[in-house]
């Protein structure tokens, strides 16, 4: 049954990050045409300046999951509860704190801003944006994290997916005929605003929630997860920031259009190990370890795999895809080949310790890794502050990918430390092996297979090419040199698979 709802986590994560991609694709590009650079920049910002809030939350849902492994695994529903209902009052102050902060942005963004929107125009928006966020922390987050740590995100997924399509709908038509960015943005935040009630719903019906029992307990350890999580925040929100007060709007919207691209790329490594944290989780409520070692074993291996693919893939055609979806687009310049490769490195390197972060908030041990996370923010914002100001974008990627590194080999120092024996010297073969392989791809997709890209079908024949390339040459290189967890991994699939088939 674990095994089943890893599945199931895996399927709906994938669903939603295709609807996610869809979105992403499009709606930008719709607001670069009939909007401009500026505006879709404006909104990036607005968009990464509002989820500071998310500093409030302090670490607190990795804790909360970590309480509620227990009951869940034990079946003790009356307690899931009164830890919901503590997670649940706990969002709620920041959803009213929210407001404030909503107030303080909406004063100082169009201050920084006021050479290129009007004060109105800016604070308006801001307001717009911002109703969603309220909206997710006073209805839906405690019941998201619950759904999280049963191995259930699926569910989650599947609402989210929904709201993601039916705003992708309502937003082209808005924009096609015309409405003014606030409309379209103010109709997005009402059809998001539907997705937490949602939730909410289902979780109280599931779970049989007794509306008499307000019951709380204290959140024990609640700031344990303090570090993790500002070192988290700092890596997928900081650059955004920075750039919007150096560099102004236009900036942003190439910074935007980067990222947006390279996080799907991580969200789809996430999604195809949905819902590990949890079945870490109940491995280790159920204190069996030798199992625990193996799944993460296993799973470290997969996803190393897996990012060397799909990374390799992205360096070649990242480029080809931005100059394709930019075309027209003459306000500013959206080719930065170095930008990309520094940031896809960046991203690479998160990637790979996402077992690691995985399986430390599953056995608990957040507050013995808070170190590791206060050098990464130190790094990451020292380095970053240090270059933008002459490197622009790069200097700041540069400062991600530092505190990237250093973090991905303090995780695995202290997992080896930990409980499970994670030779460094064997990461680091890994990692010289990961970048041989995606040096010898780049290299063979541009000189061997020079492709003349300049239309969407092209590129999907390029991506096509790069795929068959790089998984050829990443599987049968990983084959010879990693074969024993090459081998127990594909056994494992395949017995997997045998019980599907009779089932």
């Amino acid at each position: 049954m674990r095994k089943r709802l890893v599945i199931y986590n895996a399927i709906g994560m994938y669903l939603l990050q295709i609807a996610q991609i869809v979105y992403s694709i499009i709606i930008p590009r719709w607001l670069l045409i009939y909007y401009g650079s500026n505006v879709n920049g404006l909104l990036a910002s607005i968009t990464q300046f509002l989820s500071y809030i998310a500093l409030m939350d302090a670490g607190v849902s990795a804790v909360l999951r970590s309480m509620l492994y227990k009951p869940l695994a034990t079946k003790e529903y009356f307690t899931v509860q009164i830890i919901t209902n503590s997670a649940q009052r706990f969002y709620r102050k920041i959803a009213f704190f929210f407001v404030f902060y909503l107030l303080s942005i909406s004063i100082i963004l169009p201050i920084i801003l006021s050479s290129e929107f009007n004060w109105i125009y800016t604070c308006t928006l801001i307001f717009i944006v911002g109703l969603s966020t309220f909206s997710e922390y006073y209805f839906g987050i405690a019941y998201s994290t619950l759904l999280d740590a049963d191995q259930k995100k699926y569910i989650y997924c599947t609402i989210h997916g929904i709201s993601i399509i039916i705003n992708l709908v309502i937003s082209i038509i808005l924009i096609k005929l015309g409405f003014s960015i606030h409309l379209v943005k103010l109709a997005t935040a009402f059809v998001y605003m539907i997705k937490p009630i949602a939730i909410s719903r289902y979780v109280r019906h599931a779970y049989e929630f007794n509306s008499n029992n307000s019951n709380t307990i204290e959140i024990k350890n609640k700031w344990v997860g303090m570090a993790n999580h500002i070192a988290y925040f700092l890596h997928t929100h900081i650059d955004i920031i920075l750039l919007t007060i150096v560099k102004g709007a236009k900036i942003v919207s190439v910074y935007s259009v980067y990222s947006t691209i390279v996080m799907g790329l991580v969200s789809l490594i996430n999604s195809s190990i949905g819902g590990i944290e949890g079945l870490f989780g109940k491995i280790n409520a159920r204190n069996e370890q030798n199992k625990l070692i193996d799944v993460f074993n296993m799973t470290e291996y997969f996803v190393f795999t897996l990012s060397t693919i799909l990374f390799s893939v992205a360096m070649v055609t990242i480029i080809p895809f931005i100059n394709i979806y930019t075309r027209g687009i003459t306000d500013v310049n959206y080719k930065k080949y170095l930008f990309a490769v520094l940031l896809l490195l960046a991203e690479f390197f998160y990637c790979i310790r996402i077992p690691y972060q995985s399986v430390i908030v599953a056995i608990g041990k957040i507050k013995e890794t808070m170190k590791g996370a206060v050098v990464e923010v130190a790094l990451n914002l020292v380095i970053s502050i240090t270059l933008v100001w002459k490197y622009s974008m790069v200097g700041l990627v540069i400062g991600t990918l530092c505190g990237m590194i250093y973090r991905t080999i303090n995780y695995s120092l202290f997992i080896s430390g930990c409980f499970i024996k994670v030779d460094i010297y064997n990461l680091l073969k890994r990692l010289v092996v990961a970048f041989v392989e995606m040096v010898c791809i780049v290299f063979l997709m541009n000189f061997l297979m020079n492709d003349n890209v300049n239309s969407y079908y092209s590129w999907i024949i390029l991506a096509c090419k790069t795929t068959i390339m790089s998984t050829s040459i990443v599987m049968v290189t990983n084959f010879c040199i990693f074969r024993g967890e090459a081998s127990l991994l594909g056994k494992m699939i395949f017995e997997r698979a045998g019980r599907v088939k009779k089932k």
